[in-house]
Formats: structure tokens, C-alpha cells, sequence
């Protein structure tokens, strides 16, 4: 309950969000679709530099990592996907 959520990507089928305090940033992916999705997040909407990396707590094994300042994050179709901020 402490700390900040932060949207970062919605469309029909498609939500991403953070939830992040003074420790961590946690990034959750879900997408209803029949299709699994890419989804493009501006780096600049979880303040991250170029190179940082998301680490895989659920649901995946990619570590994605900014690149062109942004993410680029891969979800199954009709699943959800957790990602924890790996130190800067």
C-alpha cells in the first residue's frame, strides 16, 4: 500500500503497469488477446537509462533491457508476466 503505481501501456486487450517504492519496481504485464503481444514502453516512464535491465519473477525468462530508450516486452497470449527492476 505504500509507494506509487504507474501505467505504462494499455490498449484493448493489452495493460502494463509498475508498482514501485522506495526499495523496488515491480512491472506487471497482462494480455487477454488469442495472440501474444510486444509491447514498446518509453524507458522515461520508469526513469531508466540505457542498458537497464528487467529481471523475470513470473511467467517469462527474458531479461529485457532498454535499448533506443525504450523496453520492449514480450507477454503471452492470455497470460500475465512479472518483471523486477535489476539494480542500476
Amino acid at each position: 500500500r505504500r509507494g506509487v503505481q504507474l501505467d505504462l501501456y494499455f490498449d484493448d486487450d493489452s495493460y502494463a503497469y509498475a508498482r514501485r517504492d522506495a526499495a523496488e519496481t515491480v512491472v506487471i504485464i497482462l494480455n487477454r488477446a488469442a495472440a501474444s503481444k510486444e509491447l514498446s514502453v518509453p524507458a522515461s516512464y520508469l526513469n531508466l537509462r540505457e542498458g537497464a535491465r528487467l529481471e523475470p519473477l513470473l511467467g517469462t525468462s527474458d531479461r529485457p533491457a532498454v535499448a533506443a530508450g525504450s523496453l520492449k516486452l514480450n507477454v503471452p497470449a492470455k497470460s500475465a508476466v512479472f518483471y523486477k527492476l535489476s539494480a542500476q
